[in-house]
């Protein structure tokens, strides 16, 4: 892991407040209000610490307390542990989740990490926007984005927008377009002091494969660096993203459903269409 474990749970925190709610002293937990999920609320082992079947019952409870009711979201129970050798037992911790009926995740999710500008060489015909998302709410053509890509309805929309509204950051969506008017896709960054965090970022089917998400990660990165931050973040499982950027860690996924994630907040969370 290239960044030390506290500043990797630092940009949870962007859009995330610390639970005040849990706490067994054994757990980081920074709660996105809608979005409890492994890759945007995640509740992660603190290394060096042994995990017990009391721990695993006292997430069920929280998560029977605070049902996760979001429908885009897997409602299952989780916790997540970085996957660096030497700051656990994963072994144990394997033990203890099979004794249990849990599942850990053989995918890791990825914590990407960008702390270097990086060129934003927009090619002939391509318009790049930046628009508030703090306060006027998602811009209609980055509402369609979201429709297409993430197989977004009006209720995931609203969760979206309230997400942004909520935060204690400020929050920029960048759009991709063409000057005949088409949307490409899009992206939104928040910041908070020094740490910015990525979100949603898409670009259409259609116009993959042409350099364009590199071009909207590295304007969202602008965007946050004009701002005054120092390092952005954000999550993924792309192949043809993750591991490409200046410096990443891997966080497992822990759950006790083994229901299928195809509609976990684990994928649409970070600039994860290509």
């Amino acid at each position: 892991m290239s960044h030390g474990l506290s500043n990797v749970l630092d940009f949870f925190s962007v859009l995330g407040e610390a639970s005040t709610d849990f706490g067994r002293g054994k757990f980081d937990f920074h709660r996105v209000e809608g979005w409890l999920s492994p890759s945007f609320s995640p509740l992660v082992l603190l290394p060096g610490r042994s995990l017990n079947h009391a721990d695993l019952e006292s997430i069920e409870e929280y998560i029977r307390q605070h049902p996760i009711r979001n429908p885009a979201l897997n409602p299952a129970p989780y916790f997540n542990f970085f996957t660096q050798e030497g700051l656990y037992n994963t072994e144990a911790i394997r033990s203890v989740c099979n004794a249990a009926g849990w599942t850990i995740d053989e995918d890791p999710l990825s914590v990407e990490f960008v702390t270097d500008r990086k060129p934003v060489s927009t090619p002939p015909g391509i318009v790049v926007t930046v628009v508030d998302a703090t306060n006027s709410g998602l811009h209609p053509e980055y509402r369609e984005v979201l429709r297409r890509n993430f197989r977004a309805d009006e209720a995931y929309l609203s969760e979206v927008e309230m997400a942004y509204r909520r935060a204690r950051a400020l929050s920029y969506t960048v759009l991709l377009g063409s000057d005949t008017g088409v949307t490409l896709g899009g992206g939104t960054i928040s910041m908070r002091n020094s740490l910015g965090f990525l979100t949603w970022g898409s670009i259409n089917p259609e116009y993959r494969n042409q350099g364009l998400h590199r071009l909207l990660l590295s304007a969202c990165v602008k965007v946050a660096m004009n701002h005054g931050v120092k390092t952005c973040a954000f999550t993924t499982r792309n192949k043809f993203i993750r591991r490409k950027w200046d410096s990443f860690s891997e966080m497992h996924i822990c759950r006790k459903s083994t229901k299928d994630e195809s509609k976990s907040a684990s994928y649409p969370i970070g600039m994860d269409q290509s």
